[in-house]
């Protein structure tokens, strides 16, 4: 999985772009930085569902072209970062139902399954609107939002994230996935 490091650190420097802008009272950077930390994370989440997919490959010891068909087919043909329509298609066809299921009952991933589901279904509804908008006064934020995360709260966002996705591969692994 990639390491959080970088995402960390730009969350850090939008942070504090952040809080100078309240400090000023520029309300249209703290909105942008709130925007792109979303796009940031989102971002981060995407690459690491990709080299979960390649990593179980590799370990599994697939054929270099079987790993290059997982690449070309799923990974590169893969948009979005939904559990269910796109990440579970594109683990599937490197560690099959059975192996899926294993490792979604394992009681490293189990317990906080929904949540992680649920995380990545707002994630998405708010990337879809802030990927594919300019910053509007009239329009803010998407259908259902009062508001925007800032920051300090996509920072702890991501760093839950990680704790799921490190677990998620502890059991990959666990199960020889």
């Amino acid at each position: 999985m990639l390491a959080n490091v970088d995402l960390l650190d730009n969350l850090a420097q939008l942070d504090t772009t952040f809080n100078q802008a309240i400090a000023s009272g520029n309300t249209r950077l703290q909105d942008l930085c709130c925007k792109a930390s979303i796009l940031e994370l989102c971002g981060w989440v995407e690459q690491c569902l990709d080299q979960i997919v390649i990593d179980s490959a590799t370990r599994l010891a697939l054929a270099p072209t079987t790993i290059e068909r997982i690449k070309t087919e799923y990974v590169s043909k893969t948009y979005g970062f939904k559990y269910r329509e796109n990440f579970e298609k594109m683990i599937l066809s490197t560690i099959g139902f059975k192996g899926l299921k294993k490792v979604e009952a394992s009681t490293l991933v189990a317990p906080t399954i929904d949540g992680f589901i649920s995380s990545l279904r707002d994630l998405t509804k708010q990337r879809n609107f802030y990927a594919h908008t300019h910053y509007s006064l009239s329009q803010k934020y998407p259908d259902g939002y009062p508001s925007i995360d800032t920051p300090s709260v996509v920072k702890s966002k991501a760093i839950t994230i990680r704790t799921f996705l490190l677990n998620y591969e502890k059991a990959l692994k666990k199960y020889r996935c």
